[in-house]
């Protein structure tokens, strides 16, 4: 369930990426016809990770005094849901215990919301990089490969040869290449 609600806000963050900047070109650029929405979005979402990214990472090195590097890794690790555990983000920060352990409950409740914003962020770039690589056919589906050997002898090397067919998207013709390996 979580997982599928971070892909659904991503979805969500990226259509607002992608009519930003629709109505940013229309708008202000006065540009008719919009090309390559798709990149831009990627780009914007990546700026705009980079930036929570270093925004979360300055507040870190401020308040435990790690490296900038350090900080950036571990808000990374943890925007990204691969959580090593070697880095843990204001772990020294929160008391762990107090008479009633409210200082610890508010400090999660009002640090889950830009967690869950970081999440979202993180959701969507890789949900515009998917995007990308769908819309311009950079998969392996689009790149056939043939093999065939020649030369083929009981005792000799095999020499193995390659053919790659990449479809033209404009009139979905093959153009041919071959390698000898």
């Amino acid at each position: 369930m979580c997982l599928l609600t971070l892909k659904t806000a991503g979805e969500l963050i990226s259509r607002f990426l992608t009519c930003l900047v629709t109505r940013f070109e229309r708008k202000i650029l006065k540009n008719k016809g919009v090309r390559h929405v798709e990149i831009k979005c990627t780009m914007l979402a990546l700026t705009v990770m980079a930036l929570y990214l270093s925004l979360s990472a300055a507040v870190q090195v401020i308040w435990e005094k790690w490296s900038f590097l350090d900080a950036f890794y571990a808000w990374f690790v943890a925007f990204s849901t691969i959580g090593f555990g070697d880095y843990i983000p204001f772990d020294t920060v929160v008391p762990r215990q107090d008479e009633h352990g409210i200082t610890a409950a508010i400090f999660h409740v009002v640090a889950t919301f830009p967690a869950l914003f970081g999440l979202a962020i993180v959701a969507s770039v890789m949900n515009s990089v998917f995007v990308v690589f769908d819309k311009y056919r950079l998969h392996n589906a689009s790149f056939n490969c043939h093999c065939y050997r020649r030369n083929r002898k009981r005792n000799s090397k095999d020499t193995v040869k390659l053919k790659f067919a990449k479809m033209d998207a404009v009139d979905n013709r093959s153009r041919r290449r071959s390698h000898s390996v």
